[in-house]
């Protein structure tokens, strides 16, 4: 049993991140501690507040579902804090629907970038639209598409990098996203754009759905 607990308190170690001592401070700091937890959950959430009980921490709980539910949240109050649990295959999935749609939209948006590059080097009157010219144009595609590859990189093979660090590329994401929405308008309004302005418009949504989806990716993989 002591063997049991010593591996669950080393695998905690090594998986929980600069997140888990801002959690505790927030629960500390609450008058009073709500578990919220359906099935296998409830019974944790149940125990954890008869646990809190035992150290003088006020502890209550939300266990049921539907309009029960509804009726137990009604009694939360100010200055509680809520810590809702889940099991680790439900945290699993969520991390894979997570990791699926950031990939999916991250595929979109490089198909569309390389496919408005690809139209504005067969087409000179598509390429003399682009709303910034054509060489700040290109460039711009290109930066869009080096930052949705490493975004793509980071979703794929290092989920358990520093959220500071998954921040600052979901902020250059964006902001990249954002000066090639010009693009895509001047696109959709010029008459021989060669219809790039439906591919930067995808390009755009993906790029977005992207840097929205990163700091999502962040659960710890099971040891």
């Amino acid at each position: 049993m002591l063997d049991v607990h010593r591996a669950a308190l080393h695998a905690a170690r090594e998986n929980l991140d600069e997140r888990f001592p801002a959690a505790v401070a927030l629960l500390a700091a609450a008058e009073r501690i709500v578990l919220s937890g359906t099935g296998p959950s409830a019974a944790v959430a149940q125990y954890a507040a008869v646990l809190l009980g035992r150290v003088g921490r006020p502890a209550a709980t939300i266990t049921a579902t539907g309009v029960s539910m509804a009726d137990q949240a009604m009694q939360l109050r100010r200055g509680d804090a809520q810590r809702l649990l889940t099991s680790a295959a439900v945290a699993r999935r969520a991390e894979r629907g997570n990791r699926a749609a950031a990939l999916t939209w991250a595929v979109i948006a490089e198909v569309g970038l390389a496919g408005v590059a690809l139209v504005w080097v067969i087409s000179p009157s598509a390429a003399g639209t682009a709303g910034y010219g054509y060489p700040l144009s290109m460039a711009l595609l290109v930066v869009s598409m080096l930052f949705t590859a490493i975004g793509m990189a980071i979703v794929l093979v290092a989920p358990r990098l520093s959220r500071g660090v998954k921040l600052a590329i979901t902020l250059l994401l964006a902001a990249t996203a954002g000066t090639v929405i010009p693009l895509a308008m001047t696109g959709l309004l010029a008459a021989d754009s060669g219809g790039y302005g439906l591919l930067l418009v995808l390009a755009v949504i993906g790029m977005e759905f992207l840097a929205v989806n990163i700091p999502r990716v962040t659960y710890p993989k099971p040891p």
